[in-house]
This record gives C-alpha cells, sequence and structure tokens, in this order.
C-alpha cells in the first residue's frame, strides 16, 4: 500500500508553527490475517520520518578603498551581501556599529543599489546622529538619496510578499567616508577605525540568519617631512680669488595626496645665498 502524505504547518491540536524546527513523525503499521475465528499473531512495522526546517544562512564582506587615508580625505566603503541558503522574505544591509559619529561622516551613496532576486521592494533607515531615523525608499537599481543631516548608521531592508528572495540573491552597497584630524588623538601619528557590517535575512515564518564582516580605516594624521643634502666642490681648499659651487639637493614627502608641498625655501647657514625654489 502505498499512501502521499504531506507536512501540516501547524500542530492541528495545538496550531504551534511546524516549520521552525525539526520536526519527527513516528508512523506505525500493523497487520494481521483471518480465516473465520483463526487469527494470526499481529504484526507491527515502525518507521520514522524526519522534516527539516529551511536552511537559512547569509554572508557579508566589508571593505573600504584606499584603507590607509590622511585625515580629512574621503574613502569608498562597500558591503556584499547574499542570501546563501534556502529562498527567504527579507534581507538588511546594516551599517551601525558606531563607526560615524561628528568626526567620521557617511557622504552619500555613490552608485545604485541593485535589489537581490526575488525582491520587490527596498528602504533605507537613516540612524540620524541627533536622535530618531530617517525613512528613504528606493527603486531597484536607483541610487537612494543622502539623509537630511548626520548619521550614527543604516539598516537597508529589502522585502518580498513571500519566501521568494532566491537562494544566491545578492547586492552590493557602496558609500562614501569622510574622515578629519579629530579622530587622531593628540601626540599620535594616527588611528585605526573599524567598521562592522552586518546582512540578516528572515523567512516568512521567522527564522533567520545573520552574518558579520568588518574592516580597518587607517587615518594618518597630514605631514611633510623635508630632507637636504649640500655639497661643494671643488671639496679641497680654494686660493682667495677662486670660486666653489654649493649645490643643495632637497626632497619634500607628503604623508597622501591631501598633503600638498608649495614650497621650499633652502637657507644657507652662513648667509651666503638665499635660494627660493
Amino acid at each position: 500500500v502505498t499512501l502521499n502524505v504531506a507536512q501540516r504547518g501547524n500542530d492541528r491540536n495545538t496550531g504551534s508553527d511546524l516549520s521552525s524546527a525539526s520536526q519527527t513523525i513516528k508512523n506505525v503499521a500493523q497487520a494481521q490475517t483471518a480465516k473465520a475465528d483463526d487469527k494470526s499473531p499481529v504484526a507491527t512495522a515502525n518507521a520514522n520520518y524526519t522534516v527539516n526546517p529551511a536552511n537559512i544562512s547569509t554572508s557579508a564582506t566589508k571593505s573600504i578603498t584606499p584603507n590607509r587615508v590622511s585625515a580629512g580625505e574621503t574613502s569608498t566603503s562597500t558591503i556584499k551581501a547574499a542570501n546563501t541558503g534556502s529562498a527567504v522574505k527579507t534581507m538588511t544591509v546594516s551599517d551601525t556599529s558606531g563607526f560615524f559619529d561628528a568626526n567620521t561622516t557617511f557622504t552619500t551613496f555613490t552608485a545604485g543599489i541593485a535589489y537581490p532576486s526575488g525582491a520587490t521592494s527596498g528602504v533605507v533607515v537613516y540612524h540620524l546622529l541627533a536622535g530618531g531615523t530617517q525613512t528613504v525608499p528606493f527603486n531597484d537599481g536607483d541610487t537612494p538619496a543622502a539623509p537630511s543631516a548626520a548619521i550614527s548608521g543604516f539598516d537597508i531592508t529589502f522585502s518580498a510578499p513571500g519566501n521568494t528572495i532566491a537562494p544566491n540573491a545578492n547586492t552590493s552597497i557602496s558609500f562614501g567616508v569622510q574622515t578629519s584630524e579629530a579622530v587622531i588623538a593628540d601626540g599620535s601619528t594616527q588611528t585605526t577605525l573599524k567598521n562592522t557590517a552586518t546582512s540578516k535575512v528572515t523567512a516568512a515564518n521567522g527564522v533567520s540568519a545573520t552574518k558579520e564582516s568588518d574592516a580597518n580605516l587607517a587615518v594618518v594624521k597630514p605631514g611633510i617631512t623635508v630632507t637636504v643634502d649640500k655639497t661643494v666642490k671643488p671639496a679641497d681648499n680654494v686660493q682667495p680669488g677662486q670660486s666653489a659651487v654649493a649645490a643643495f639637493k632637497t626632497q619634500s614627502t607628503a604623508t597622501s595626496d591631501y598633503v600638498k608641498t608649495k614650497q621650499i625655501v633652502v637657507e644657507d647657514s652662513w648667509g651666503l645665498s638665499l635660494i627660493h625654489i
């Protein structure tokens, strides 16, 4: 005898959800033969059947380019997130680790944001630095509008009517990060800022999975170093009335392209010459 069966979504007695955890069903079959008043012993067979919930998982990758800047420069931060398990209802990508403050600021999203496959809506929730939130919906592939004020972080949620955000569906989010010298402590020449991004996927039954990824940004105090070499020829003593040639070789090195050398002044310590380069 072949029976076709299907798992119920809810327990028939309690109404509890059966889709969020593994369920094991014990099935018992019995058989007996009879002729007139003669009956055979009852034969019993057992078989267990286990139904596991959908595999819910996600991935996140955070990067910052360049990851070493002079204070005052801007970097581009990118978060890549993917649904690495079964189809889900929502995917939320967050950058709310406290990386942004009054000195390290979010500028704007630098490229359009594509919905992960199967999502039908997208919305950014900015967490304002002064308190409160600002919600900005955006269409698939569009660049969300910038926040109206400084923020401490943001969440981007992609949603679908049901579990239709497909396995391997992914998105990429890029935005600017403005640095300042105020993040560097007195007496220090640089500091390293840690930024954490999070991807969370949630199925229609409420089962969810979360993944984090970190990236560091080194902020260097702006500075210029100068080296100078001096040579005099001939190197031996000269007679009165003879000429000597003095040569200066000077090099200026800045901590980054943000720092520009505008002028080098080379002065002979004996006052024989004053050269402006």
